[in-house]
């Protein structure tokens, strides 16, 4: 929490990250954290009266709300695309492998860096896996894949099955795929956004395939824009905050984060029942568990709410949305 500092980076920090979700190899969501805190989580060397507030509020937010769904998107990597970037040069490195070459080309690194582009451009990523835990997992939450090009043909027995079922598939590819990925990615029709990011796509059953170089340019906010409308699940702030969303106790939350330097209002969109089917043609309350109080709404149009959000500088938001009947 900061010992030395504002408490409030650390916050953002908290709702970035606490409230995300795994599907484990047995194809289970889990949160991805218990409770407990390190040394520096405890006393600071400048803990007075707003930190100990702030401090008490985490703790209290971390202990009785817990990811109890999933929500949101999920990302996917694949072992079998790191193995192909190893091929016979892999050598051992910490607890795993990795692959030739500079760090690069490390399946972590560059999963990371996509989940970076794109969650700091307002997708909300709640919770990540694996394609051994595809094989088990039965949900139907949008699937972002990585290095799909290297993806083997037991991957996409599972990806097919899952976006059979009704699972949006956002794949990240670079130019050349394998014969496994060239199979699944045929009969795609190629466009582009404003802005000229390319991309193609195809319909199944009324979930999308959706195929996309790596990601790059100035544009990105761009790209998550054409995804949310690709998937149906509207979710959007002024700036495009990173937002993790997540569903505990019957309720649809929304967790906000923030590392600039000014204090502003945002404008948030969101149609809570795209990302909680339970709510659907429901009456509901938006509560900003922040400040406590209830939200005044608007509703643009059936399913879809904008309100007002003020945000201080470099700081956390939560807002809870649920059902009132």
């Amino acid at each position: 929490f900061a010992n030395n500092g504002s408490i409030e980076p650390a916050r953002r920090q908290w709702y970035a990250t606490y409230f995300a979700g795994r599907v484990d190899s047995k194809g289970s969501f889990n949160p991805y954290h218990v409770m407990g805190f390190s040394a520096q989580g405890g006393v600071s060397t400048k803990f007075y009266e707003p930190e100990i507030a702030a401090y008490a509020k985490t703790c209290n937010f971390t202990v009785n709300i817990r990811p109890e769904q999933p929500c949101g998107f999920g990302l996917a990597v694949s072992w079998n695309s790191q193995k192909e970037r190893m091929k016979s040069k892999a050598g051992a490195m910490g607890f795993g492998l990795y692959a030739a070459g500079n760090r690069d080309q490390q399946i972590d690194t560059r999963m990371g860096e996509l989940y970076s582009k794109l969650v700091k451009n307002g997708l909300p990523v709640s919770f990540v896996t694996s394609t051994t835990a595809l094989q088990h997992w039965r949900g139907s939450n949008p699937l972002v894949i990585f290095d799909a090009g290297n993806w083997s043909a037991k991957d996409f027995e599972a990806i097919k099955r899952l976006n059979e079922n009704g699972t949006a598939i956002i794949a990240f590819a670079e130019s050349k795929l394998n014969p496994a990925a060239a199979k699944f990615f045929s009969g795609m029709t190629a466009k582009q956004t404003a802005n000229g990011i390319k991309y193609k796509i195809r319909h199944h059953g009324g979930a999308p395939v959706v195929l996309i170089d790596e990601p790059s340019g100035p544009h990105l906010r761009e790209l998550v824009n054409m995804i949310l409308t690709v998937t149906g699940m509207p979710l959007d702030t002024s700036t495009h905050l990173p937002v993790t969303t997540f569903i505990s106790r019957d309720a649809l939350f929304l967790a906000f984060g923030d590392q600039s330097d000014h204090n502003r209002v945002e404008t948030v969109t969101v149609a809570p029942a795209a990302y909680y089917p339970a709510l659907k043609g429901k009456k509901l309350a938006f509560i900003d568990m922040d400040r406590n109080k209830r939200i005044t709404v608007r509703e643009i149009k059936p399913g879809l709410y904008s309100f007002q959000l003020p945000f201080p500088a470099t700081s956390g938001r939560m807002v809870m949305i649920k059902a009132t009947e």
